[in-house]
């Protein structure tokens, strides 16, 4: 069956107890406030970027370089969110792979290293994560320096920015308030998500033309 993130549990928000600084490959969306249709255009199943698309498509190729433990295995920026899967390596030192990646037309972007070989060279196994990181209090352990939720609150608020200076709009909300997440429990679920975010223009016309 074809990943679906309505059935999948897009919609979670984090999950209560989870360490988000821990090893693991994560799914993230975050939507634009009012589900403005400020990022792009999908045409014959291609996405056109915008100039606040590309704002935002140039953040999220940099995020690596702000977050030294954080890889981008897929993404696509859509008119109204986006979608990306994010992979934090472990903690341990040790010089990184750099694998090949696919640069489609458009707002898309695909890693090719397959999860199995992930895990391995970012020093953690990508199975069974979902019973796995919990902090010993049991408490969520809030926005702290490395987590995913310190990258999407700079992701979200250096694009907002940006995209406010380009519009002449200060202050303005760009994105919706929160973000979605949800943690990659094994190499299927894994290749399903990226497989989701590759197909999710065509996907976008489909579902308008009511197919």
């Amino acid at each position: 069956m074809a990943y679906n993130p309505r059935r999948h549990n897009r919609q979670s928000t984090r999950k209560k107890g989870y360490d988000y600084t821990r090893a693991g490959s994560y799914f993230l969306t975050a939507n634009v406030q009012d589900r403005e249709h400020l990022l792009s255009q999908i045409v014959n199943a291609e996405v056109k970027l915008s100039r606040a698309g590309r704002i935002v498509y140039s953040a999220i190729r940099h995020i690596p370089h702000h977050f030294r433990r954080a890889r981008i295995d897929a993404f696509v920026v859509m008119p109204d969110h986006i979608h990306l899967l994010l992979t934090l390596r472990g903690k341990r030192r040790g010089r990184r792979r750099n694998p090949k990646t696919v640069l489609p037309p458009g707002g898309s972007y695909i890693s090719l290293m397959p999860p199995e070989e992930i895990g391995p060279a970012y020093g953690f196994t990508i199975a069974s994560l979902e019973q796995s990181g919990i902090c010993p209090d049991g408490r969520p352990k809030g926005t702290v320096p490395g987590s995913i939720g310190a990258i999407m609150q700079n992701l979200q608020s250096i694009t907002a920015r940006k995209i406010n200076r380009w519009r002449r709009t200060p202050g303005v909300r760009v994105w919706q308030r929160n973000y979605h997440d949800q943690i990659i429990q094994n190499a299927r679920h894994w290749h399903a998500v990226r497989n989701y975010i590759h197909r999710n223009p065509a996907q976008w016309e489909a579902d308008r033309r009511g197919e």
